[in-house]
């Protein structure tokens, strides 16, 4: 019998999950593996949606970890073999330190099947904060694969633009995943731009994704960060800090690692709105004076 491939990711999954990354996280944070680092936190309205605000100063300044000494990988070792070697592409990136490529026993919560790993976050700012890795070198910048979006499922209006649609039992992940991919090219690059489908290799656009149980969200990017400012006493605005995003933006939260950042967005909870706008793709406005529009995730 054929076991579809979700079924598998599905049964590589522990059903005690929740419990093994608590046990993992408290094990690890009291032998110091894992590096805690409470947030403060405060909900700002974005276009009548909660968006969560945190605020972490320690962050700012965590420890950079060591590359340890480990046996170089077969690309590596020719590199440092050979005086004058031909550098590709795969050999650089495979000579770049991966922490995920065999993390330390007190990180790793549970391998997933024969192509990922649960590992802790060394350096968390919610607890029991874990990552879902890949066991093989994957590069970042890379579409994901099949197993990627199999295995992660089985564990409003906003100012930029994102492309959603609702998942479950049988449905194709990497189909969905493929046509929510295809429009976020789209809608940066143009869709003149986009003609044949792409099976692998470098993404062509930045973009973040979310995954629920129930729904699958991309939100295109154009910017990693954009700059946070306070309105001096003349009059004139004044950059205090970049307010950085990742893919919890999807989950309605920013953080920040400065007090001037924090005071500047707190005080001035419109000026988020506006720097969400600049991360991504603007939505769309119906017509002059009119609200503008986003994906709903829900």
């Amino acid at each position: 019998m054929t076991v579809p491939p979700d079924a598998m990711a599905r049964a590589a999954i522990p059903a005690n999950l929740p419990e093994l990354v608590h046990t993992a996280f408290t094990r690890a944070r009291a032998s110091g593996d894992v590096l805690f680092f409470p947030t403060q936190a405060t909900l700002i309205n974005v276009n009548s949606i909660p968006f969560q605000l945190r605020f972490s100063p320690s962050l700012a300044s965590k420890p950079r970890g060591t590359q340890p000494t480990a046996p170089l990988p077969p690309q590596s070792q020719e590199l440092a073999n050979n005086p004058k070697p031909r550098v590709t592409a795969a050999a650089a990136a495979a000579a770049r330190f991966n922490p995920f490529a065999a993390p330390v026993p007190p990180l790793l919560i549970a391998p997933l099947g024969i192509s990922h790993n649960l590992v802790l976050n060394k350096f968390a700012v919610v607890p029991e904060h874990f990552i879902l890795a890949t066991q093989a070198f994957k590069p970042q910048h890379h579409l994901l694969e099949r197993e990627d979006l199999e295995v992660a499922w089985g564990c409003g209006m906003l100012p930029f633009q994102t492309f959603a649609e609702r998942i479950g039992e049988g449905v194709d992940l990497l189909a969905v995943y493929k046509r929510l991919y295809r429009k976020a090219c789209e809608v940066v690059l143009g869709a003149g731009q986009v003609e044949e489908e792409q099976e692998g290799g470098e993404a062509r656009v930045d973009y973040n994704l979310a995954m629920t149980r129930d729904v699958m969200a991309i939100a295109p990017r154009v910017v990693e960060g954009t700059p946070v400012s306070v309105v001096d006493a003349d009059g004139t605005r004044r950059e205090v800090g970049l307010l950085s995003l990742n893919g919890t933006v999807l989950a309605g939260t920013a953080l920040v690692k400065k007090v001037e950042e924090w005071e500047a967005l707190t005080a001035e909870p419109g000026q988020l709105v506006e720097l969400l706008g600049k991360i991504g793709v603007p939505s769309i406005k119906e017509g002059p004076g009119k609200a503008a529009k986003g994906t709903a995730l829900l």
